[in-house]
């Protein structure tokens, strides 16, 4: 038998928003995203509520699997309000983080977070390379920029791989 050290688990600051590339990189890792699909949908009842929009009302969507030095670290799904970003589909997110193009075109003014545990679906296990029956934790964003609601993001990170935390002074 022996002793095994694990590494520390990269932990996200809940209470600010930051890119996710810019926090890998402070911590000396290196970034990836893999964009799954990038798309319009049209909002249902729920999904039309939380934007204030009217229902079946165009909404763009991206999932993404973000990586740290080749693990995968968060999957995000994020619906956008054409309104704030008319050119979201437009960008190459391997590249730029949906993060960094959406506070470039409207830098939020409000914005709201909830955690809670969870498991993944099976396509977000899959996409996680995790076991399905894996705790996560999953983020609720939702950010108002121009006094509407700009983005919601669904953010679900494997449990055994990251954390979140925060401090006020």
């Amino acid at each position: 038998m022996g002793t095994f050290v694990a590494g520390a688990k990269p932990q996200s600051n809940l209470l600010e928003l930051r890119d996710i590339a810019e926090e890998i990189a402070e911590r000396g890792g290196t970034h990836a995203a893999e964009v799954l699909s990038l798309g319009r949908l049209r909002a249902d009842a729920a999904m039309a509520a939380a934007f204030g929009l009217p229902e079946r009302a165009e909404i763009f969507q991206a999932r993404l699997v973000h990586r740290e030095d080749g693990v995968a670290v968060q999957f995000e799904e994020r619906l956008v309000n054409p309104v704030i970003a008319p050119r979201f589909l437009e960008q190459d997110f391997s590249r730029i983080t949906p993060y960094r193009y959406l506070t470039s075109c409207a830098p939020p003014e409000r914005v709201e977070h909830v955690v809670e545990a969870t498991r993944a679906v099976p396509e977000i296990a899959a996409a996680l390379g995790i076991p399905p029956d894996e705790p996560c934790l999953l983020v609720h964003r939702r950010t108002w920029s121009w006094r509407v609601v700009a983005t919601r993001a669904f953010l679900t990170h494997p449990g055994t791989r990251y954390r979140l935390g925060g401090a006020l002074d």
